[in-house]
């Protein structure tokens, strides 16, 4: 007496992961008096690091790194969004740059 072979479903693969959404910074950055701090580092390769992750995640627009002497303390590179024509501006996409994992805190320019 032969077995009936039982049938085994094919393995299947786990759903890819959505795409990270765009968090859009106004395009406007050389008019506008507002910009949003994404990170403060010691040394440029971190926030040239930090600043590919935060590119990676959806952050789009006029995001760079900015060289800030501070004097005894040496220099520190900070990556800013600009463009903003408001605080509240700012505090919006502060508020989406957090929900996609990203630090913003409000700055000036």
């Amino acid at each position: 007496m032969s077995k009936a072979a039982t049938p085994v479903p094919a393995p299947t693969k786990a759903p890819a992961p959505a795409a990270p959404k765009a968090v859009p910074v106004p395009a406007s950055a050389a008019s506008a008096g507002f910009a949003a701090q994404l990170g403060s580092f010691k040394d440029k390769a971190s926030a040239d690091t930090a600043l590919a992750r935060f590119r990676a995640s959806g952050l789009s627009g006029p995001v760079s790194i900015v060289a800030a002497d501070l004097g005894a303390k040496g220099t520190w590179y900070r990556i800013r969004a600009t463009g903003f024509e408001s605080r509240s501006e700012v505090e919006v996409f502060c508020g989406k740059a957090r929900s996609a994992g990203a630090q913003c805190i409000p700055a000036s320019r």
